[in-house]
């Protein structure tokens, strides 16, 4: 049975979005194909199309946002899911607060550091690529980690 990777932040239409599609595509070129990941936000509105500046970052790397729709996070998506990444510790409280039975990690704290990764929600295009960036670099360092947390041990 393919695992789940949950990605959360705020409102599911910027980081989490952006971090999904990219992880999503570092695993197929790693031949990764039992893995699913999805996406959602602690304070997402349901049906919201990811941000015209994330939907444009990802296409500049050659990725699709375009059918995204912002989900918000539940109890049962979180507990349907085997690895929770959350962009902030503030999401990791929030994602704990609603399931005991699911790993959670910051992303950051994933990767072996503790960054926290800041919202670009209304700071321009600059801000979107830099995000882009900073989420693709530690989910580099995550994937690294992945098969270690698979096989029982920390991550």
């Amino acid at each position: 049975m393919p695992k789940k990777v949950l990605v959360v932040c705020t409102g599911n239409t910027c980081r989490s979005s952006m971090a999904a599609v990219i992880l999503d595509a570092l695993l197929r070129s790693r031949g990764i194909a039992d893995v699913t990941v999805d996406s959602a936000g602690v304070g997402a509105f349901p049906g919201q199309p990811a941000s015209e500046e994330a939907q444009r970052v990802m296409e500049e790397l050659g990725l699709d946002l375009k059918e995204h729709r912002a989900k918000r996070l539940t109890e049962d998506l979180a507990s349907r899911s085997d690895l929770i990444l959350t962009m902030t510790s503030a999401h990791k409280r929030a994602v704990q607060a609603l399931t005991k039975d699911v790993s959670v990690f910051t992303l950051g704290e994933f990767a072996g550091g503790n960054e926290e990764l800041a919202d670009p929600f209304g700071q321009g295009i600059d801000a979107y690529r830099s995000s882009a960036a900073k989420i693709h670099e530690l989910l580099v360092k995550a994937l690294d980690r992945l098969d270690n947390f698979w096989k029982g041990g920390e991550g």
